[in-house]
């Protein structure tokens, strides 16, 4: 859709306002259809639809009962009939911003079918679908973000453990601290970071890692092991 779509649509809909002056109602009407499925946005029910009106105030005036009648229906069935295009417009272009991927244009597009036309189901079914893909890419983008940051925590979780392995334990405490800096919740990596800093002697900071590590996974055994055995190693030093 260009941008020249407003001036296509406002040469039709300027087209059916001259038809109106010359009460060639038939093409007026169709003219402004015409406009309505081009761009919603310059619909107004004040235009055929009230001529329709005055001509019935007219006819009743001039006490032509029946031709006031005539008038006065198409006048209802104008209203509805331009209300149905611009919906349908609407719920179209709907469609057209959905496939590009234009989530919000499009919520914004089925609302205004929806407001016109509340019983529009094509157009409740379209904006159910834009909300429904909205929160499954809201999803996958939070899982992506999730196993993201699970891969780099691991990353550098196993980095620590090389250290550990050589026994270079201040610099396998560093790793373990960067992966719990990624993932604040990584039990295993307070674990580990207890024992790192057990074998350096700091008891104290050990007790408390894996007290972190049992607090983040209360089933954890091997943390509540090493708090049982850290506890007793403190007091017989004691």
């Amino acid at each position: 859709m260009t941008e020249n779509y407003i001036i296509e649509a406002e040469y039709f809909f300027n087209e059916g306002n001259a038809y109106l002056q010359e009460k060639d109602y038939d093409k007026a009407l169709e003219c402004h259809k015409k406009a309505l499925e081009i761009a919603p946005e310059l619909y107004k029910n004040d235009t055929i639809e009230a001529a329709f009106k005055h001509l019935g105030k007219i006819y009743l005036g001039k006490e032509e009962y029946n031709k006031a009648k005539e008038y006065q229906k198409k006048a209802i069935e104008v209203k509805h009939s331009l209300a149905n295009v611009a919906a349908m417009a609407y719920n179209n272009r709907g469609i057209v911003f959905l496939n590009d991927k234009k989530y919000d244009k499009a919520i914004t597009c089925f609302n205004k079918a929806l407001k016109i036309k509340p019983d529009y189901e094509e157009a409740q079914k379209n904006l159910n679908e834009v909300y429904y893909t909205k929160e499954e890419i809201k999803k996958a983008k939070e899982e992506k973000k999730v196993f993201a940051i699970e891969s780099k925590s691991q990353s550098l979780y196993s980095i620590g453990n090389e250290y550990f392995k050589n026994k270079k334990y201040n610099e396998a405490i560093k790793y373990y601290q960067k992966s719990i800096k990624v993932k604040p919740d990584y039990a295993a990596a307070y674990n580990s970071m207890g024992t790192a800093y057990k074998n350096e002697g700091k008891n104290d900071k050990a007790l408390e890692c894996y007290e972190k590590a049992l607090e983040i996974k209360p089933d954890y055994k091997i943390a509540a092991e090493h708090i049982y055995m850290i506890k007793r190693l403190m007091k017989k030093t004691t």
